[in-house]
């Protein structure tokens, strides 16, 4: 009975977390009323896949634009229509970050710290209200983690831990579906397992981080070679190839066609060709050099307002996150915390891979996955110096931590929702040149 009260009690925080943050996402969602940035080319697409039309947007796959179609559907050819479901896999992305901060921390108050952090987290807002492809890729990649990292207990039998690298396939092979991105996570969780079988020692609280003697904890126990196989391979494959079922079926696509399409997919993300003005490179992104204007609409006569949405990150969680992941990179490699591990090197995957992807034109929505990450980077620092004499203090940093990304995040909101404002009066938010 004591399980089921617990079951019971996280489903109905993960359901308030949902209606919350779905009710937030949903204030001034019907500004800007034009189609704005990319989605002058995924809502086109969706529409054109709902109504059986040619694939017009073939650079990337096809679950992503089904899912916007579906809310146009729903609710018609307008703003509301085209971004609700943007909305709702961002509030599903939150319902996940708190299920893996619970997964990583392993108390509640670490988890919640990570929903707010996250909620105030411009990126996640913003990337939650436009029909892109990044709300759904990121939503499964999130849960996908989630996932993977709870197989990390040593208490877990056998059949709850295939499950659980059941259920993370199944999410990998979703991501994936919405956009290339996601075989990086894909081949993240592959290296992390490796990375167990290679460093099999590890130290799982914080008074033993702080001995001297190894010891050795075992996971993964009872898992054989098919169930990786059948995981990371067939699960996320079967999945890839459902989406395609739609084409696949119809009178003017074959499955050489599937196959052709594929290549020409890759040779089109090797060879964007063109310039645009936000054009940025990585390391743009970690130092919050190079945002995104994701509109910028005049309105009256002579244009004396505007509505704009800018893509640029919490300054106070983007700047700081940068040293908790530095810290939390050290004690994984200082002292073996399972919890570093498993959030240093997602964020550095996220990033690091950009050094390796052959596309040319890159912008700074690419950065939206590993954001994510820098919440729960900055709360393992506060969940470390917690469990120390510095406790009462620790706390009281932790909430002055999260009004300050608040009170940043508030600021911003006029640029981030699209308020009317005075046309001269943005660059008041403009703290770099860059940023304009």
């Amino acid at each position: 009975m004591a399980l089921k009260d617990f079951y019971f009690k996280i489903i109905l925080k993960s359901l308030a977390i949902f209606l919350v943050s779905f009710a937030m996402l949903l204030i001034y969602i019907q500004f800007p009323a034009q189609v704005t940035f990319d989605e002058t080319h995924y809502i086109p697409a969706a529409q054109a896949l709902w109504l059986k039309q040619n694939n017009i947007n073939w650079e990337h796959p096809l679950l992503a634009k089904y899912l916007i179609g579906a809310g146009i559907q729903i609710l018609g050819d307008r703003p509301l229509g085209w971004r609700i479901m943007s909305a709702l896999f961002g509030s599903l992305t939150l319902v996940a970050m708190y299920h893996w901060a619970r997964v990583i921390f392993q108390n509640e108050r670490s988890a919640w710290l990570v929903v707010l952090l996250t909620i105030s987290n411009h990126l996640f807002y913003v990337q939650s209200r436009i029909a892109m492809l990044e709300p759904f890729m990121v939503a499964f990649i999130v849960w996908a983690l989630v996932f993977f990292s709870s197989c990390w207990k040593q208490e877990l039998s056998p059949s709850s831990i295939r499950l659980r690298l059941w259920l993370t396939g199944a999410m990998l092979g979703l991501s994936i579906s919405c956009k290339w991105f996601g075989l990086i996570p894909w081949a993240l969780c592959l290296g992390m397992a490796i990375c167990f079988y290679l460093f099999r020692s590890w130290k799982v609280t914080f008074k033993e981080s702080r001995e001297t003697d190894w010891y050795q904890e075992s996971y993964f126990q009872g898992i054989k070679l098919r169930d990786w196989w059948v995981a990371f391979l067939v699960l996320p494959v079967t999945l890839y190839v459902l989406t395609y079922l739609p084409l696949v079926l119809g009178p003017n696509f074959s499955v050489s066609d599937f196959l052709a399409l594929h290549k020409k997919m890759w040779e089109g993300q090797k060879h964007v060709a063109g310039f645009h003005r936000y054009t940025s490179h990585w390391t743009d992104w970690v130092w919050l050099k190079r945002p995104v204007w994701y509109a910028f609409h005049k309105e009256g006569s002579p244009s004396e307002w505007v509505r704009g949405v800018i893509l640029l990150g919490n300054p106070v969680l983007m700047w700081g996150g940068l040293v908790a992941v530095a810290f939390s990179l050290w004690a994984w490699v200082r002292w073996r915390l399972r919890a570093a591990f498993l959030i240093a090197l997602p964020y550095l995957a996220f990033v690091l891979c950009w050094t390796l992807i052959p596309r040319k034109i890159s912008f700074y929505y690419y950065y939206y996955p590993a954001g994510l990450v820098l919440g729960l980077a900055i709360v393992f620092v506060f969940d470390y110096f917690r469990r120390s004499p510095f406790e009462a203090w620790v706390k009281r940093l932790e909430t002055a931590l999260v009004i300050l990304s608040f009170a940043v995040f508030i600021y911003f909101f006029p640029i981030l929702a699209a308020f009317k404002i005075p046309l001269e009066t943005f660059r008041r938010w403009m703290w770099l040149q860059s940023w304009i």
